[in-house]
């Protein structure tokens, strides 16, 4: 799933779009911690939108 996202984004299919920031205090301490994926990928934390575009 990762290869196919590489992809699109490169293309230009695919935008992230950060929804919110992540507390200074760390993980622990955030609502979502459970639902998020900021723990395992420190670069990038926190919610995303995901935004699909049409091919040109």
């Amino acid at each position: 799933m990762e290869l196919v996202m590489e992809h699109l984004e490169r293309s230009g299919e695919l935008v992230r779009e950060s929804l919110s920031s992540c507390p200074s205090s760390g993980c622990g301490s955030c609502t979502a911690n459970t639902g998020c994926s900021g723990a395992a990928n420190p670069q990038g934390r926190g919610p995303v939108l995901l935004q699909l575009r049409k091919r040109r």
